[in-house]
C-alpha cells in the first residue's frame, strides 16, 4: 500500500539507441518482499545472473522490502550492481555496502610502470568500457569529471577487465584546482 512506501529511486538511461547499460528502478516498502523484475533480449539466458546481482547489491545495502524493475541493454555485472545501488540510494537506503569488484583482474600491473599511453573514458557510460582493453593502452582513465553527476560516480569503483591496463578514475570537485585521481588495481 502507499503508507509502507518508503521512496522511489532510477538510474541509467533507457531507449531504443541505448547499449551496454541498464535503466534501474527501485521502489523501496516498509514491508513484502524483495521482488525484481528484469525486462532483456537476452533474460532467457541471463535474466537469473542480473537479477541475483541486484539482489546481492540491495542486501548490501540493507534493503530488504522493494519492488525493483530492470531494463537490461546489455549491461556487464559493474554496471547492473552500479545502477541498482544508485538508484536504491536516491529511493532513500542508506546502507554502506563496499565496492565489490565484479570482474576479476587476470593479470596485475605495477605502480611504477612506464605508461606512454592513456585512454580517457568518461565514466558514465559504459558503452565505451567494454571494448576498452582491446586498444591495449597502458592506462585507463575512467573521467568522473564534469560529466558525471556526483550520483553516477560510481562506475570507477567497480570495473576490471582491462587487460594489463591500469585502470585510473579521475574526479574533481567545483572549485578544485586540481583534478583528484584514484586507481584501481
Amino acid at each position: 500500500t502507499r503508507s509502507n512506501r518508503v521512496g522511489v529511486g532510477e538510474a541509467g538511461r533507457q531507449g531504443d539507441d541505448v547499449r551496454s547499460d541498464l535503466h534501474a528502478k527501485v521502489d523501496l516498502s516498509q514491508a513484502g518482499d524483495l521482488n525484481v523484475t528484469v525486462h532483456s533480449k537476452v533474460a532467457a539466458f541471463y535474466g537469473d545472473a542480473i537479477a541475483a546481482s541486484a539482489v546481492e547489491t540491495l542486501k548490501s545495502l540493507g534493503v530488504e522490502h522493494a519492488k525493483v524493475s530492470l531494463d537490461d541493454k546489455g549491461a556487464l555485472p559493474f554496471v547492473v550492481a552500479a545502477r541498482v545501488e544508485t538508484a536504491a540510494r536516491r529511493a532513500g537506503a542508506s546502507g554502506a555496502a563496499p565496492p565489490t569488484r565484479t570482474v576479476e583482474r587476470t593479470e596485475s600491473t605495477t605502480r611504477n610502470r612506464i605508461r606512454r599511453s592513456r585512454l580517457y573514458l568518461p565514466g558514465n557510460e559504459p558503452k565505451f568500457m567494454v571494448n576498452a582493453a582491446l586498444h591495449k593502452p597502458d592506462g585507463i582513465i575512467l573521467d568522473l569529471e564534469d560529466s558525471v553527476h556526483p550520483a553516477e560516480g560510481r562506475h570507477h569503483s567497480r570495473p576490471g577487465g582491462f587487460g594489463t591496463s591500469s585502470g585510473e578514475g579521475r574526479s574533481s570537485s567545483a572549485g578544485a584546482q586540481r583534478a583528484a585521481v584514484r586507481r584501481f588495481p
